[in-house]
């Protein structure tokens, strides 16, 4: 089994992972993970493992992303072939998708090139304005972060939510998401060269000003409270 998926843990990013899916991607397959291997849901397939869960419930787990980033992670994590979906029950109302994590892929080997990172599919253009995601009427962003089925901490999650900020007006994502950032997590990050590249890049990803916006949210209200927790730019955002 990989080195790069924990069998138990709180919801977090692992960076190397992250660096070479993507971190929404890297947030879904660890949850199949905990999943597959902590539970004794699902069925065991042609020498497989698989788990079924419904979207909704999946939704649930990740309170901090909109439907239309959670189903185009998933949709990420077939294309690049590291996660198989298929609907095993034939019947036809049964349109229940299973899950399966294909351990031997590339991208979970210790060779992986990271610069050589595997294609995610292509992204239509967005006619929502800059920085959403989804029409953010459309959205509740403020589900509870209480404890999921795979939060194992001893920490109490019960009064943190996950809402979004207001938003500079500013038209540059990248500001966006940096000006947010100092917000949430009383900083003083300039617009410097480094800094700005780290977003950046991760906005040069298929990504959103909105998606880094939330998972900042969310990853700041876990590790606030951890004073061995070096909070910055680089971790919160690139997760590398």
């Amino acid at each position: 089994m990989s080195l790069l998926l924990l069998k138990t843990r709180p919801q977090i990013v692992i960076p190397e992972l992250a660096a070479r899916i993507g971190l929404n991607e890297s947030l879904v397959l660890q949850q199949v993970q905990y999943w597959l291997t902590e539970t004794d849901s699902g069925i065991k397939h042609e020498g497989r493992r698989w788990i079924y869960n419904t979207f909704e419930k999946w939704l649930e787990q990740f309170p901090y992303f909109s439907e239309k980033t959670l189903k185009r992670a998933f949709t990420s994590l077939k294309k690049i072939g590291v996660l198989s979906i298929e609907q095993l029950n034939k019947r036809n109302h049964d349109r229940t998708n299973y899950y399966a994590i294909n351990y031997d892929h590339e991208v979970l080997t210790d060779h992986f090139d990271v610069d050589e990172k595997p294609a995610k599919p292509a992204r239509k253009p967005s006619k929502i304005r800059i920085g959403q995601n989804d029409p953010m009427d459309k959205v509740k962003m403020t589900r509870s972060l209480t404890e999921s089925t795979t939060e194992i901490t001893t920490e109490s999650t019960t009064n943190l939510s996950c809402q979004v900020h207001d938003e500079p007006d500013e038209t540059d994502p990248a500001l966006q998401v940096l000006t947010h950032f100092n917000q949430v997590t009383h900083s003083n990050y300039r617009e410097g060269k480094t800094t700005m590249g780290y977003i950046r890049r991760r906005l040069a990803e298929d990504y959103v000003a909105s998606d880094l916006i939330l998972v900042t949210d969310y990853l700041v209200a876990k590790w606030s409270k951890d004073r061995f927790c070096r909070i910055n730019v680089e971790s919160l955002i690139c997760g590398s």
